[in-house]
């Protein structure tokens, strides 16, 4: 039981890099920035919050490269 548990949390590791890599060529920016803007969707941040009062945290990553970042974000998820 704690193997598989284990086996879960590495294929998830696995995934979401996979996941960062794609939304960083889709949408041609740097992967920190995704990094730093994944991190603050999962923590309950909106879009609008996001754009207008972290810009330092996602490099000014702008209204319109955010929401097409949480689309993509939330359909590579459920794939």
């Amino acid at each position: 039981k704690e193997n598989v548990t284990v086996k879960r949390r590495q294929l998830q590791k696995e995934t979401n890099k996979d996941i960062i890599q794609a939304l960083t060529q889709e949408l041609q920016v740097e992967k920190w920035q995704i990094e730093a803007a994944v991190k603050l969707i999962d923590e309950g941040n909106t879009i609008p919050f996001i754009s207008r009062y972290r810009k330092e945290a996602t490099g000014s990553l702008n209204d319109e490269i955010l929401r097409n970042l949480h689309e993509r974000l939330l359909y590579l998820r459920n794939l």
